[in-house]
């Protein structure tokens, strides 16, 4: 046999196996072990202080602040999911009270998200956060320089699903407020550049705690403009819609001559809405309007106004139409001053106050003082189940009343009374008037005159309103 005739060589086994799979199977031996590897070091106490280190770096750069952590825990799966503790940002001196402290924040975030220009927060919990902002009366503020050297992105947009505040504490200069928050699915964004930024935000689900009232849940949306040389932040528009309210409001917020707060609004709602936040305990039904309303709030107090409408408020057996009353807020109570109300036939004006600084279990206290004119004494009588038929007639005077806002009919006060009035059975006219006494919600009185046609009569009266008995 010839050379160019004998067999090819034959092949070693096993070639295939080592030069391709072996190399492989332990490239992805090696990978996973790397990735483990990583992954513990990310979680040891090295990495722990070193991520701790950089992220307080980090910030304190951004806010020009020396920002302290107490400590930092984190876990990479299935989300970055970071908690930080005794949170610290002082203020602009040293000795200065800090401009925000929290005993606890956690933060949750996508990974996806990590790399979009868009930051996407899938939670963040803030529990007992202190923020105590100072203004001066030279405009100046203990507010950090945000910012980083060089300057940061002309657009800064951010969405948060959830947001929940424990047991927080908002202090202006010497004003503070307890508050606690849970909002979710929040977007918001801010663009601009030099000393001007615009803001726009949204929040769905917003639930807060009110002075003096139950938590309330709503929308919230605005936009408005930050004018840093200006040292104000200018509300274009801004909208607050929840169960029984929609309100609108614009205005400014300044902090340079002295933190001052100035804010026009209206609103639609229905009555019930004083229900609903527990400032009334008996069901109230109607519907009013709020127009030229303002909030004013400066160093030294706050207080809001506005002109109410309402064409029917229905309270218990009660009903008023024609309502125009002026409304005045201020730190330890509300005023409500009837310009005309029309009840029973005849109209009712005076001054309703509600002290809505008071804490006590039995409700809000209220104070009337009211004057009546020709209310029809037929419709008063029906409404309160008198078994007086067959009388008719006009009442007029003053009420002056004090109550607790759940036990409406349990008051004390007085009233003067005039009646003109006629008996459709006797077909005799009879006026009438007298003092009457309320104490404890059952109305006496001792001077009772009546008068008819050659005929006068002098007597007495004790009726307890709840229980509509007496004589």
């Amino acid at each position: 046999m010839t050379p160019e005739q004998s067999p090819p060589a034959r092949r070693r086994p096993g070639r295939l196996r080592r030069w391709l799979l072996r190399p492989f199977v332990w490239g992805l031996v090696l990978l996973l072990a790397a990735a483990f590897g990583l992954y513990e070091l990310a979680q040891s106490r090295f990495a722990r202080e070193r991520a701790l280190a950089l992220a307080v770096a980090r910030v304190s750069d951004f806010l020009h602040r020396p920002v302290t952590i107490g400590s930092a825990e984190y876990s990479l799966i299935p989300w970055a999911d970071v908690v930080l503790r005794d949170v610290r940002i002082p203020g602009p001196h040293p000795g200065d009270p800090p401009l925000a402290t929290a005993e606890m924040v956690h933060v949750v975030l996508p990974w996806a998200d990590l790399r979009r220009r868009i930051v996407r927060l899938e939670q963040i919990e803030a529990v007992r956060p202190r923020v105590h902002l100072i203004f001066n009366p030279d405009g100046t503020s203990n507010l950090p320089q945000f910012g980083t050297p060089g300057g940061g992105p002309r657009r800064f947009e951010v969405r948060i699903g959830h947001v929940v505040v424990q047991d927080g504490e908002f202090e202006l200069n010497q004003r503070r407020v307890q508050f606690s928050l849970d909002a979710r699915a929040i977007w918001g964004r801010m663009t601009g550049s030099g000393r001007r930024l615009d803001a726009m935000v949204t929040a769905q689900e917003v639930e807060t705690d009110l002075p003096g009232a139950r938590p309330y849940r709503a929308t919230v949306s605005g936009k408005g403009s930050l004018l840093l040389d200006g040292g104000r932040f200018e509300i274009a528009a801004a909208r607050v819609a929840g169960p029984d309210l929609s309100a609108r409001a614009s205005g400014t917020i300044s902090w340079r001559g002295g933190a001052r707060v100035d804010l026009r609004f209206d609103a639609d709602g229905a009555a019930a809405i004083a229900n609903r936040l527990g400032y009334l305990a008996e069901p109230i039904g109607g519907g009013f309007r709020v127009a030229d309303g303002r909030v004013l709030v400066d160093p030294h107090s706050w207080s809001y106004a506005g002109t109410v409408t309402s064409p029917r408020v229905d309270f218990r057996e009660w009903t008023v139409t024609g309502l125009e009353a002026r409304l005045d807020g201020h730190p330890t109570g509300l005023t409500i001053g009837v310009a005309r109300a029309s009840y029973g036939g005849g109209s009712i004006a005076g001054k309703v106050s509600v002290d809505t600084a008071s804490n006590s279990p039995r409700g809000k206290p209220v104070a009337l003082d009211l004057a009546f004119r020709e209310v029809a004494v037929e419709s008063v009588l029906e409404t309160e189940k008198a078994p007086l038929h067959g009388l008719s007639g006009a009442a007029s005077g003053r009420l002056v009343y004090r109550c607790n806002a759940s036990a409406a009919l349990a008051g004390s006060g007085r009233a003067e009374v005039k009646v003109a009035a006629r008996s459709a059975t006797l077909g005799l006219p009879v006026d009438g008037q007298g003092t009457l006494a309320i104490a404890a919600g059952v109305i006496t009185s001792r001077d009772i005159r009546l008068t008819a046609p050659q005929q006068s009569a002098t007597g007495e009266l004790a009726v307890d309103l709840k229980r509509r008995s007496g004589r």
